[in-house]
């Protein structure tokens, strides 16, 4: 066993590194609002911005240290407290500077009685900012020992403990078991959620879903959320709402690993369309790379309400978007690949879609219009990386459908040399020597 000695000269080491950085005007966290250079309590990266491992590893030898696996768990938990106590003296110094003097010790959340004892001074409404940036529903240990520091502030967040104590009763008693999950802690640590519902009398109900937006923001692992109703009722289980709430409850930066998300046979409607529309507006989701809504009772009046979004900048890397087996027609779709402009307005900033790849659109109620505005879109430049184009089983006829397809095989170049001829003239040379 490593002895006491060796965390000291290690502690010793990360002390003068970080004093260095921070001598030399180190914001590794700048982006946070919490006006703090260690950043906030959701920074999920193991070391901050600017931190240099080399640089770290000379300051370890200069210390008698050495970098290894033991080194690395230690120095993570120096980060982590420091962010911490972080958190807790900007918020502290922007009330009373000129009165406290908090000591930068090594104590934990749950110890830090022993560290400040002015928590008296915060407001109703600075303990619950604090509490609520301690809230982990699977690991609510941290917020019920900040509570716990004195009686006022036991006051001040009961409420907030108590939502906070039936949020996590309710993850382990049966969110958790629904996803094939045995604890609260392995569904924090998942890289995938699976939930597949077989009959109508079982699977999540509304509330889960609910329950489950709430938690987005702490599940930093997650990278893939599949929900998929196989039963002959696609409102049965999670019913109507379900997916709405689910969408409400996804806040800022809420599930920030997650590349795919497949929502599918399950009811949404319009309603659910424009919550979920709201929720990336408010930057759910900014790594979504693949966006499946199949089957979903999406008409045109969702997918308006959805577009601005899926076209938006908070989506970089969306790259596969599949739609198909949803009413909407031709107006949803203008809005997705055309949207109108105002006269006089300059053109829509570059966004998601730039690097669409794949469109899946099949048994939807598309037409010649709507295939006449995605032809158009893909003319402009507007879906430059767009290449495969699905529209198999909808009312629009065969020309439409095979014009579509026929220019989504084509580059981005070669789309705009063939944009002097007709259509039929471009689609019979292309099919004629492709």
């Amino acid at each position: 066993m490593r002895s006491q000695s060796w965390k000291t000269r290690c502690k010793a080491a990360f002390e003068a590194y970080s004093a260095l950085l921070l001598r030399q005007g180190w914001k590794p966290d700048a982006s946070t609002n919490t006006g703090s250079v260690w950043g906030d309590l959701r920074a999920m990266g193991p070391v901050p911005k600017g931190w240099d491992h080399d640089d770290f590893n000379e300051e370890l030898f200069r210390h008698g240290c050495k970098y290894d696996f033991a080194s690395a768990l230690f120095v993570s938990d120096l980060i982590s407290r420091r962010r911490s106590e972080s958190l807790f003296y900007n918020l502290i110094a922007r009330r009373a500077s000129s009165r406290i003097s908090p000591s930068w010790t090594d104590t934990r959340t749950r110890n830090v009685r022993r560290a400040w004892p002015d928590f008296t001074m915060l407001s109703g409404d600075e303990a619950g900012i604090v509490f609520t940036q301690l809230c982990n529903t699977f690991e609510p240990c941290d917020a019920v020992a900040f509570s716990s520091v004195n009686r006022e502030l036991r006051a001040s967040t009961q409420a907030l403990l108590q939502q906070l104590k039936a949020d996590h009763e309710a993850a382990a008693a049966h969110l958790c078991l629904e996803v094939g999950m045995r604890s609260c802690k392995e569904l924090r640590e998942a890289k995938q959620v699976k939930w597949l519902q077989w009959r109508d009398d079982e699977g999540l109900s509304a509330a889960d879903l609910a329950l489950l937006g709430t938690m987005g923001s702490v599940l930093p692992a997650l990278k893939e959320l599949w929900l998929r109703n196989y039963s002959q009722n696609p409102r049965a289980g999670a019913g109507p709402d379900g997916v709405q709430r689910l969408a409400e409850g996804l806040g800022a930066d809420a599930l920030p690993a997650v590349t795919t998300l497949a929502i599918s046979m399950m009811h949404i409607g319009d309603t659910g369309a424009s919550a979920l529309a709201a929720a990336l507006g408010r930057g759910a989701l900014p790594r979504l790379k693949f966006l499946d809504l199949r089957n979903t009772a999406i008409g045109d009046a969702g997918l308006v309400a959805l577009a601005p979004a899926l076209r938006g900048r908070l989506l970089p890397a969306l790259d596969r978007l599949s739609l198909d087996g949803n009413p909407f027609g031709d107006e949803g779709l203008a809005a997705l690949v055309a949207p109108p402009l105002p006269a006089g307005a300059p053109p829509p900033p570059a966004g998601g879609l730039m690097k669409l790849k794949t469109l899946n659109l099949s048994h939807t109620q598309v037409n010649d219009a709507g295939c006449a505005a995605l032809t158009a879109a893909l003319y402009s430049g507007a879906l430059p990386a767009l290449n495969s184009i699905i529209v198999h089983g909808i009312p629009a006829s065969a020309a439409a459908m095979a014009a579509v397809q026929a220019l989504a095989r084509l580059s981005h170049e070669g789309r705009r040399s063939y944009g002097s001829r007709s259509l039929l003239t471009r689609i019979s040379e292309y099919l004629k020597y492709s």
